[in-house]
């Protein structure tokens, strides 16, 4: 009868499952990708007949089965030259060391499934790229109590050229939205987050609580005729952040409820 076919669905499905559960896979799209050598542009602009000359890099890392937030860690050999990372798409810088560069994704929507990462120091098409070991579950979106205005924070672009040459171009898409609403944004561990130009919300107040940055706005709307659904409210910061900052739309949570209290102990025999 049909119990012949059984095995053959039983095996696609098998497959069709391990895909589904397999690990992140990240490589270099040889295609996206290019290295070059030139002098630098302040060199050349100087009209020097004797500039230095650099390697230039500009890898596109493609994930399947990406995760959002997910860690990406690129590695090249300990003999190898000094690697400089001055732009980044896609992510954000949280580890580096000379040889090694460790980025954090955002999520899908952000990325469309890759990295671009953009420096110097290297020829190499071949470095190594690993993003199969995920030290912990992506955080949790904002609690619904905590924004009931839908908050998504998008990182537009990421970029560190060294000194004050680094910050990030950023989103807050409010799907929800009301004029005059106080919001705050703490940023996680950066005690020196500056935020340097901001559209459709005032800052009232900033304040530094331990190593966190906490801004507090006021949400105000300049119609746009071309966008006229569109709640958004535009950042560029002072340097890039290490994770997505939390998105606080409530003036105050409302207090825990009470603890139960402890049942009585059972009546003596």
């Amino acid at each position: 009868g049909g119990g012949g076919s059984m095995a053959p669905r039983l095996a696609l499905l098998l497959l069709v499952a391990a895909h589904a559960w397999a690990d992140p896979v990240c490589r270099l799209d040889s295609h996206g990708s290019r290295v070059w050598t030139a002098p630098s542009e302040q060199c050349q602009s100087s009209g020097s007949q004797n500039c230095p000359v650099f390697k230039h890099f500009n890898y596109v890392v493609k994930i399947d089965r990406f995760v959002p937030y997910m860690k990406v860690k690129m590695s090249w050999p300990p003999d190898h030259s000094e690697i400089t990372l001055t732009d980044v798409w896609g992510g954000a810088v949280v580890g580096s060391t000379a040889h090694t560069l460790e980025i954090e994704a955002g999520t899908d929507d952000d990325t469309h499934g890759e990295i671009t990462l953009v420096g110097t120091g290297t020829l190499s098409m071949t470095p190594e790229i690993d993003c199969t070991q995920q030290d912990a579950e992506p955080p949790a979106p904002p609690h619904i109590l905590e924004c009931e205005l839908d908050a998504e924070y998008k990182v537009e672009h990421a970029y560190d050229n060294g000194g004050s040459a680094r910050g990030e171009n950023a989103k807050i898409h409010f799907y929800k939205w009301e004029d005059d609403r106080s919001v705050r944004l703490v940023f996680h561990g950066q005690p020196e987050m500056q935020i340097k130009h901001i559209n459709n919300a005032m800052i009232e107040d900033k304040k530094v609580i331990g190593s966190d940055t906490v801004y507090y706005l006021d949400l105000f709307e300049q119609f746009d005729a071309a966008h006229p659904s569109t709640h958004v409210v535009s950042l560029e910061l002072s340097e890039p952040t290490h994770h997505p900052p939390h998105v606080i739309c409530r003036q105050a949570l409302p207090p825990s409820p009470p603890p139960t209290p402890p049942k009585p102990p059972p009546p003596s025999p």
